[in-house]
């Protein structure tokens, strides 16, 4: 190809762009990641405020020497001064957890002794006394070689364990494991953001559903030093006492998400009944069946809720999936009442997002077709609510959003059915249906093709000026599990 060498500039030209994210606040400190250009891995950095000096927190390029660890998730403490984070080597699914302090005003970090292994799809749930965390692992599997990942044994009985800063992993306490009967549910972890309650949500298998139970932490002995004193829990002991669980959902009927809590009054985000999801409330002290919960944000009768998160006071975000593109709202927590529409800048999806309970600012990151990233900032509970541009990613090329043109079209299909496409390509270029065209649909394993940002694509759009389109074809979750299984097993062609 006589192009070959031109086009292969582009291409290496348009990957070195630094991806940056939005920032969060964990204690009195603001962290975000960044990727130079061409890194491995995003280095995560922290500052004092948000246009303080940036100090490296963590460089997950510096793990190994070869670049075969990776950092794969991480938790702070409720304060802020302690973080969690996980490894893995050689893209194994095996975690170790490992451990530092943050000095809340310098941001300098220390490693601490504590070290967890066979950890695998884990939780990391801080107690907020800042003493404690539960996460996942299993046994150590029986045709282990040195090296965790070689092994051929299937992982089962997920155990749900507590870990108090400062001892050894021998001295954890198994809570809770996957009974005899069921020994394939995984048992995920969170603490409520009032620190009171620790939230289990039970999964089996890959359908959107899940059993949702809850401890209260404030019944649970301590020990001395104001760590929880669980040994009397030790479910892997014989005459042990049982973890006082209280089933609030114990079917896999719908998914169930806990959203936020106030005292005793909770808020899940759920699919019962309602495909594209709703947002409902119960009190723990009389929850009653799941069918007779209130609702606080009915379904839509077509755009689909893809998540929420409460701020300060009042406060829940919550984001549509509106036609395939990002639908920003703020609502009152309480009743579900619509507040403001936050706008966005167009088509595009948001990529992440940041917020916390106690906080009333927010963060999010706006990507498209052709935009890379853009970070807005906004606050909750201020008079002019409308997002600001914060941060805004720049290719390091003479192209930009503004270059290019994105359009959606409707399409009929055989049965009357409208179906969304994206048409993505220069400003300008005229479309006689002589351009070298790229048309691309999934339709697949409720998978959502959302506008996002990709080199190979806007290389294609820039070095042979040509137009891109992507169908949304159902067999996807564009529209939710309704949209999924009109394209699915015998109805194929759609």
């Amino acid at each position: 190809c006589s192009h070959q060498d031109d086009y292969k500039g582009l291409v290496q030209q348009l990957f070195d762009f630094p991806r940056i994210s939005p920032p969060s606040k964990h204690g009195d400190r603001y962290y975000y990641s960044k990727n130079s250009g061409l890194q491995n891995q995003a280095v995560i950095y922290s500052q004092a405020t948000l246009d303080g000096e940036a100090v490296v927190h963590i460089d997950p390029n510096k793990l190994s020497e070869d670049g075969t660890v990776s950092l794969m998730g991480s938790a702070f403490s409720e304060d802020g001064k302690t973080y969690a984070y996980s490894v893995a080597s050689g893209g194994s699914d095996w975690r170790t957890v490992k451990f530092m302090s943050v000095d809340q005003k310098t941001g300098k970090t220390t490693d601490l002794p504590d070290v967890l292994e066979h950890v695998k799809f884990s939780s990391m749930a801080w107690t907020h006394d800042h003493k404690g965390m539960f996460y996942n692992k299993y046994e150590q599997p029986i045709t282990a070689s040195e090296e965790l990942g070689t092994e051929t044994d299937i992982n089962l009985r997920q155990q749900l364990v507590y870990h108090v800063l400062g001892t050894s992993q021998a001295e954890d306490v198994v809570v809770l494991t996957a009974p005899e009967d069921h020994q394939e549910w995984m048992l995920g972890a969170q603490v409520t953001d009032d620190g009171r309650y620790l939230m289990i949500s039970i999964g089996e298998g890959c359908q959107p559903a899940n059993r949702m139970w809850y401890v209260d932490l404030d019944v649970l002995p301590r020990g001395p030093e104001g760590a929880l004193a669980l040994q009397r829990y030790e479910c892997t002991m014989s005459g042990a006492e049982q973890l006082p669980v209280q089933k609030l959902v114990d079917t896999f009927e719908a998914q169930f998400e806990y959203v936020a809590n106030t005292g005793t009054s909770f808020t899940f985000m759920t699919n019962l009944d309602a495909p594209r999801y709703r947002i409902v409330s119960t009190d723990l002290q009389c929850p009653g069946p799941t069918s007779s919960w209130r609702d606080v944000v009915p379904q839509h009768h077509r755009d689909l809720l893809q998540w929420a998160s409460a701020l300060k006071g009042d406060s829940l975000i919550v984001c549509y999936l509106r036609d395939v593109r990002s639908a920003l709202e703020l609502r009152s927590l309480a009743t579900g009442n619509l507040r403001a529409v936050l706008p966005l800048p167009g088509i595009g999806s948001i990529a992440s997002f940041s917020g916390r309970r106690q906080d009333s600012e927010f963060f999010f990151n706006f990507t498209s077709f052709t935009e890379p990233g853009a970070i807005y900032r906004a606050n909750a509970n201020a008079p002019e609510r409308e997002p600001k541009i914060f941060r805004r990613i720049e290719l390091q090329c003479k192209f930009g959003p503004d270059d290019f043109v994105t359009k959606q079209e409707f399409l009929t299909s055989k049965d009357g059915t409208q179906v969304p496409m994206f048409i993505v390509h220069k400003k300008g270029l005229v479309l006689d249906g002589k351009n070298p065209t790229i048309l691309y649909g999934y339709g697949g394993f409720n998978i959502s093709l959302e506008p996002s940002f990709s080199v190979s694509r806007l290389s294609w759009l820039v070095g042979f000026n040509g137009v891109y389109a992507i169908a949304n074809i159902r067999g996807g979750g564009e529209y939710g599990i309704e949209w999924r299984d009109a394209g699915s097993k015998e109805r194929k062609q759609n």
